[in-house]
């Protein structure tokens, strides 16, 4: 039997830099100054990335150390993945089980939902979070004219245009607009940090990522 991902000493040596490093060609990182390492330590706790009492995974067919394999136990396609109530969920996507910094993908922290596009023969790990179908994703809605943290689609959750985006967090605010939700540094449109307000563009089929941030009809 294969020693589990989580019990790797190279594991935890990779994600502590993917965690550092993962996000980006001379991009702003969401993790910059405030959550650098939060893939691997969470208020100075180690988070294990494997088998927390949340999981229901292990339970699925065809499943390898604790990953998903995308065709196999999921299909291909569009994810809204919702974090646990009074955590950070996580998520990590693969192209192997490998458990090699070469093999990742993308993988994040997040407080409230996010969504993320899974292509077959992929290997996904979720936790502390429960996975759905994007077309059941339920996100806040933008009546009362504000957004706070969470990834929402331009055109569905909000609609395109012109907005003011507002830091909520003396550390400084995080926004991100990309063109896909594969979470990759190539498809990223434009991000920043920020602690002043700050005016941003939508178009539609974009994905909108807020940390830490308001956005303001």
């Amino acid at each position: 039997m294969n020693e589990p991902f989580y019990k790797k000493w190279w594991a935890w040596i990779g994600l502590l830099t993917v965690s550092a490093t993962i996000i980006h060609h001379g991009e702003i990182s969401e993790d910059d100054g405030y959550n650098q390492l939060l893939s691997v330590f969470e208020e100075d706790k180690v988070i294990p990335l494997c088998c927390d009492s949340s999981s229901n995974y292990e339970e699925m067919s065809g499943l390898s150390d604790n990953f998903l394999l995308v065709g196999a136990d999921i299909p291909a396609g569009d994810y809204f993945i919702k974090a646990d109530e009074n955590t950070h969920g996580y998520v990590m996507l693969a192209k192997d089980n490998s458990g090699s910094l070469d093999a990742v993908i993308t993988n994040k922290n997040f407080r409230t939902h996010s969504f993320l596009t899974v292509k077959e023969g992929e290997y996904l790990i979720v936790k502390r979070a429960t996975l759905f179908e994007a077309g059941q994703a339920v996100v806040p809605t933008f009546m009362d004219g504000t957004l706070g943290d969470g990834v929402y689609r331009v055109g569905i959750d909000i609609p395109a245009g012109t907005y003011l985006v507002k830091a909520t967090s003396n550390v400084a605010g995080y926004y991100q607009v990309a063109t896909d939700s594969r979470g990759t540094s190539s498809n990223i449109v434009s991000n920043s940090n920020f602690t002043e307000e700050i005016s941003i563009t939508l178009d539609e089929g974009q994905y909108l990522t807020l940390t830490r941030a308001q956005i303001i009809k």
